[in-house]
């Protein structure tokens, strides 16, 4: 497996400002760290408390995952930013808008939204993991370029190809200050390029070559 651009474990204020693999996160606000799926993660549960990272989604393919506990019942989540972006340009991000949990893109010059379906029904405090996948040359051979994944089920896809853009990545926030991930995020993972085979993700060493490098 090739080594993931950034992995980090979001458990402390030291861990979050300092990634196992690749770019360090920059934590604003001054969030708490609580138990989430390995160890701690940090808990957006206000505006303005979120992690940074001076990377944008890589182009024509990639992995983006999480873990997520939520602190409310899906229905009653309210609009929230889970994966953010920095500025208010065509961006990726994966928010919950008007009870729908969306992912959304950048293609054909601007954007587009996939749509869970069915929508998720956790509980707060569940373990939730969430993966968006996609490669412009088609994942794993078959047609679509652009997957979602909730807890390892495919709930959204498209045969659209995405666009190289340059907006970094904000976990648990966005650009106005206007929503955050009403929960908590554990466990960041970033790779360059689409992985969806989901063998030993609940070890938090899943993504790494060097198992050793997290005992």
């Amino acid at each position: 497996m090739k080594e993931p651009l950034i992995f980090n474990r979001l458990g402390s204020l030291i861990q979050a400002n300092n990634s196992v693999i690749g770019l360090n996160g920059v934590v604003v606000g001054s969030p708490s760290f609580v138990t989430c799926k390995f160890g701690n993660g940090f808990d957006s549960d206000v505006n303005g408390k979120y992690v940074d990272f001076a990377q944008a989604w890589p182009d024509g393919a990639g992995t983006v995952d999480i873990w997520f506990k939520p602190n409310a019942n899906f229905a009653s989540m309210g609009n929230s930013e889970i994966i953010g972006y920095k500025t208010a340009a065509d961006r990726w991000s994966v928010d919950i808008n008007a009870g729908n949990f969306r992912l959304i893109y950048p293609t054909g010059g601007s954007v587009a939204v996939l749509t869970a379906s069915p929508a998720p029904t956790w509980l707060a405090n569940d373990l939730v993991n969430i993966r968006v996948v996609y490669d412009n040359n088609l994942i794993d051979g078959g047609a679509n370029r652009v997957e979602l994944y909730i807890d390892q089920v495919l709930k959204a896809s498209t045969t659209n190809s995405t666009d190289s853009e340059t907006n970094e990545i904000r976990l648990g926030g966005q650009p106005s200050d206007a929503f955050h991930a009403n929960g908590v995020i554990d466990n960041f993972y970033l790779f360059d390029y689409a992985i969806t085979n989901f063998a030993n993700s609940n070890d938090e060493r899943w993504g790494l070559n060097d198992q050793a490098i997290l005992l």
